[in-house]
């Protein structure tokens, strides 16, 4: 699961905030209340860019484009972390501590998928925007904590657990070596 967090919250996660943000400042919330279609279509397209201006800054700027782009990024995220967040928890071996994490995880980033289409199809009143913006920070400290629950163990530590037994228990360090010795 590390390695496909380290994805999301490294790569994904930011941007996803990032055309948030320019949804928020732009009041694009309510450029289009429909969900999963713009309009007929299911993708943007040729007519949804502004002519005259750069394509980037339609990112920015047009409230339909930069709606689009965050809820389509969003439902992929989405899936991606539920995805990964399943396959985790099938490993065997895991704290508590970790499948509690991951739990928060999942159940956090649904909850946010939910709010934001239901800030869609209300054609983003204040109070909905608001909590979505609130559900935006829940995920973001879910990841944080996922992220430090879930972490691999630092070869160092292994070292020093291994010393200290050699130590504290010469019997069992014996038994545990005599292993690797055949």
């Amino acid at each position: 699961m590390r390695s496909g967090l380290r994805l999301i919250t490294h790569g994904f996660l930011p941007i996803i905030l990032l055309t948030g943000f320019f949804v928020a400042g732009i009041s694009g919330g309510s450029s289009c209340n429909t969900y999963p279609m713009i309009g007929p279509h299911y993708f943007l397209n040729k007519n949804h860019f502004v002519e005259g201006i750069p394509i980037w800054q339609n990112f920015t700027e047009n409230k339909l484009v930069a709606q689009v782009n965050h809820r389509t990024l969003a439902t992929i995220m989405t899936l991606l972390v539920s995805w990964k967040t399943i396959s985790f928890l099938g490993m065997t071996g895991l704290t508590w501590q970790a499948r509690v994490a991951s739990a928060l995880l999942l159940g956090s980033v649904w909850m946010q998928m939910g709010i934001g289409v239901s800030t869609i199809w209300k054609g983003a009143p204040v109070e909905w925007a608001s909590s979505h913006q609130v559900g935006a920070m829940t995920v973001l400290t879910s990841f944080l904590f996922a992220m430090h629950t879930c972490r691999k163990v630092d070869p160092r530590h292994l070292k020093n657990l291994v010393g200290k037994m050699k130590l504290e228990d010469p019997e069992a360090f014996r038994k545990m070596t005599s292993n690797y010795n055949k």
